[in-house]
């Protein structure tokens, strides 16, 4: 699957992102039930989830300030 654009709820204090919380594909919206990993990427802030019995990289891509989502 390759990447789509997103949108994502997430933690923010100090520091934005934070951990995320939900995101949303289209109509369709997934409660983040575990963060399994998180890392900073060239592009960003990059975080393995589990949503819906699935899981998902979920990348924020600071540059142009858009979250984007793939299924692993």
């Amino acid at each position: 699957m390759s990447w789509k654009a997103c949108k994502v709820e997430c933690l923010s204090s100090y520091k934005y992102p934070q951990e995320p919380k939900a995101f949303s594909i289209g109509d369709r919206r997934c409660e983040v039930e575990e963060v399994e990993a998180s890392s900073l990427t060239p592009e960003g802030p990059l975080f393995r989830v589990k949503a819906g019995g699935k899981r998902f990289s979920l990348l924020y891509w600071e540059e142009y300030d858009e979250w984007f989502v793939k299924e692993i």
